[in-house]
């Protein structure tokens, strides 16, 4: 493994010159393919789109919420297109596979393998086909005999870690109901892991009247779940009346104050109905950062201390080797300084003492490159792994681990901690998981430390699924709560999480129900 910066920005733009072109031949190929003697070309439609760019350090970030072009079948796929000029490349690509096409459920995203086969998603917000490394929730899907796109609901988040450039939203397809009177941008919001009391990380949210009257809005306010981690500011829509057609903004920030998963809803009367959008993220647990010492750090300062971390993995459930990328940037001055560590080899990471090197062999089996400074371009040096764990989706759940790089004329020692914490236990996990009477009901844990029971209910069977996906149920210490509206018929799974103080939670308990 190399850590090549130069390198690996020419090898992306190689790439994807080469799958732009490839598209291009693809794209002229199946029209024709379609023109001779497969169905029309997918129309594009109008959706209802809310998106969200986390530009990186400070808080700072770009947004925009809007509608989006659609277009694709359930054989190839979904492009969706926000034209404006705010991206570089404002697309997202959700792919179907070849075993599966798209579906209801949760997608970790995880390329697809001959045992999975699942869908992904592609982002071109100028990541140039970088891997991505996040989720999407297909909450709801439907189309038509030719497979054109009829209706959907998708949350999508590219990153689940901390990244800078992180695009997040939602985008809806036909999904308001006749009744509908004020329909909002987004009605799911997933953020991307951050610190806790970080600057907040704002969304805007757009409500429209999609009457043929005018509607008195109600004041906007945060209920149920984690509400003091939510803000509002910049309201232009509390106690406003909109004419048809007339549409108002506000903007919904995340600032964790407490570990673990953090979920809420924003509520805004509409006299005869309320709209409801359902809020989720997560705040880093125990102590995340990269403390740097040696007279490289930024002026020469003896120590630098990163807080905004991201992490890239490599996911392959079907490889024994895996691979990791811990990167973030500080701003000193006008000057940003940053770092990189990669990580890579056999799984589960030993505990030990490793040189550099760049082969993996049965004697040093781990790969490593680093810069701990940007002006430090040798890699030399020993990397010492106290902890490192992952979860069920080869995601890095904590990690300890000691760093030296011997540069030319000085000698940096990094320490790395990933949400490094005493409190490692999960608590119990919740029990008598049942549904009577249009409720969910459950028995909390007995954990001695158990601080709240997140229930949510997502489509199809659960697989992949977190305490952030799917529709909100109860985040409380309740012991029962009312199921959310849901589409008759349709095979949903019921999933309930214990959380401890320190933000901890437990495996899932599941119910698969149909309503």
């Amino acid at each position: 493994m190399h850590l090549d910066v130069a390198a690996a920005s020419r090898a992306r733009t190689l790439v994807f010159a080469l799958l732009l072109l490839v598209g291009l031949l693809g794209a002229v190929d199946q029209t024709k393919a379609a023109a001779d003697d497969g169905p029309a070309p997918a129309p594009e439609s109008l959706a209802t789109a809310s998106m969200t760019r986390n530009n990186g350090s400070g808080g700072t970030v770009t947004y925009s919420t809007r509608t989006a072009k659609v277009s694709g079948t359930l054989a190839d796929g979904l492009w969706v297109d926000w034209d404006f000029d705010d991206f570089p490349y404002p697309q997202l690509e959700f792919d179907s596979s070849v075993q599966r096409p798209l579906h209801v459920g949760v997608f970790a995203n995880i390329q697809p393998s001959p045992d999975t086969g699942d869908p992904t998603i592609d982002d071109f917000t100028d990541r140039a086909f970088e891997p991505l490394h996040g989720e999407f929730d297909v909450l709801d899907l439907a189309t038509d005999s030719d497979g054109h796109f009829t209706r959907f609901d998708i949350v999508f988040i590219t990153s689940t870690t901390f990244a800078p450039n992180t695009v997040f939203g939602e985008v809806r397809l036909n999904e308001d109901a006749p009744s509908t009177v004020v329909s909002p941008s987004a009605t799911a919001l997933r953020w991307p892991l951050v610190r806790r009391h970080s600057d907040p990380l704002w969304a805007v949210e757009t409500l429209t009247n999609t009457s043929t009257s005018k509607v008195k809005l109600g004041k906007a306010d945060l209920t149920r779940g984690a509400t003091s981690d939510y803000r509002i500011r910049k309201d232009r829509c509390s106690h406003h009346t909109l004419a048809p057609g007339a549409s108002c903004t506000l903007q919904v920030g995340f600032s964790p104050t407490h570990g673990g998963p953090r979920d809420a809803v924003l509520e805004v009367p509409t006299g005869t109905q309320a709209v409801t959008m359902s809020l989720a993220g997560a705040a880093a647990i125990g102590t995340t950062k990269l403390t740097v010492t040696g007279s490289y750090a930024p002026h020469d300062k003896k120590k630098t201390t990163y807080r905004d971390i991201s992490v890239d993995s490599d996911y392959d459930r079907t490889s024994s080797t895996t691979g990791y990328r811990f990167s973030g940037i500080v701003q000193t001055g006008n000057q940003p300084h940053g770092f990189e560590i990669e990580v890579g080899g056999p799984r589960p990471f030993t505990s030990g003492t490793y040189s550099t090197h760049e082969d993996v062999t049965p004697q040093e089996p781990y790969v490593f490159g680093f810069l701990l400074d940007y002006r430090c371009y040798n890699q030399a040096g020993t990397i010492t792994i106290h902890d490192f764990q992952t979860d069920a989706r080869n995601v890095p759940t904590e990690a300890d681990i000691d760093i030296v790089q011997h540069c030319d004329h000085v000698t940096l020692k990094g320490r790395l901690q990933w949400q490094d914490r005493d409190d490692t236990r999960a608590p119990s996990k919740p029990t008598k998981l049942r549904i009577t009477g249009g409720k969910a009901r459950w028995t909390h844990s007995s954990s001695k430390d158990y601080a709240a029971t997140v229930v949510r209910v997502v489509p199809g069977t659960g697989t992949d699924a977190t305490p952030l996906n799917g529709y909100p149920v109860s985040s409380s210490r309740a012991t029962s709560a009312a199921l959310p509206t849901l589409t008759k018929g349709q095979s949903y799974t019921l999933l309930a999480y214990s959380l401890d103080e320190t933000g901890n939670a437990s495996a899932a308990t599941m119910l698969a129900f149909t309503a």
